[in-house]
């Protein structure tokens, strides 16, 4: 798989280059943290149950709001 002529389009192990950058690293990372948090959010809440983990999520809620 290693390219003809060295291409410039290829790495020395003959993957294509990455063209990502900062922005589209910090994305990625931004993106998984937040679908983490949601996914872990509703298990907490599917093992809390129907009362208390829409009760708990409330509570946090008003805990957290600014004064």
């Amino acid at each position: 798989m290693s390219p003809q002529g060295g291409s410039k389009c290829f790495d020395d192990d003959g993957l294509l280059n990455r063209t990502g950058t900062v922005w589209t690293a910090s994305s990625h990372i931004i993106t998984a943290v937040i679908g983490f948090g949601i996914l872990s959010l509703t298990w907490a809440t599917a093992q809390l149950g129907w009362l208390d983990g829409p009760s708990l999520m409330i509570l946090f809620a008003v805990l957290t709001l600014p004064k």
